[in-house]
């Protein structure tokens, strides 16, 4: 499951790592920052998610993706 990681899922996985980094750099109090997982989570998340029931016609995937901030 995890060794064709689509490259639009990794672009957007490392543009949340660059503004996690960013945050962090700068100082962003920690209750205005993302909130980082480690990567054995996010594996544990995205098998949940695999395994969940279509809800009305869409994936679970889906709309987790749709809550993460877009880049600009």
């Amino acid at each position: 499951m995890f060794h064709s990681i689509p490259p639009s899922v990794l672009a957007r996985m490392k543009y949340l790592e660059q503004i996690d980094a960013n945050d962090r750099r700068d100082g962003t109090p920690r209750l205005r920052r993302l909130r980082q997982i480690p990567p054995e989570t996010g594996k544990f998340l995205a098998l949940l998610a695999a395994a969940a029931p279509a809800l009305s016609g869409n994936r679970v995937e889906g709309r987790l993706a749709r809550l993460a901030p877009t880049p600009p």
